[in-house]
């Protein structure tokens, strides 16, 4: 078991991303949410972690204007596994840079085991 810190924050309604991002029902940006992890992540660890990229992303649910979100960081040996509200699938990890042959195969296999998603904004 690693190092862990619980965190939070909200996006606040204002948030100049927003009027654009779908005009009459807003959604916090997926960049803004992750900027907001990586700030977390940093503040936690004392220092800039150099972010260069991320292996993999998925958002499960929208982040809504004024809505909190509960972040839960984790580090364990090299990796670091960020917890937010949603929830979260299936995942391989191919220990070391995909392959694009392996990569539909692989996609394929991900999505039959994913649980159906949940509807948005209660439709």
């Amino acid at each position: 078991m690693g190092e862990k810190h619980q965190t939070h924050f909200v996006i606040a309604a204002d948030h100049p991303s927003l009027p654009g991002h779908f005009p009459g029902t807003p959604v916090v940006p997926g960049v803004v949410v992750l900027d907001h992890v990586l700030q977390a992540s940093e503040r936690w660890q004392g220092r800039s972690l150099g972010s260069r990229g991320l292996k993999q992303v998925k958002f499960h649910s929208p982040l809504l204007p004024d809505q909190r979100a509960d972040v839960s960081l984790e580090i364990d040996g090299s990796t670091l596994t960020v917890e937010t509200g949603w929830r979260h699938g299936p995942a391989r990890d191919s220990g070391s840079r995909w392959e694009a042959a392996a990569v539909g195969p692989a996609l394929r296999a991900l999505l039959a085991e994913a649980p159906p998603p949940e509807p948005v904004y209660g439709t």
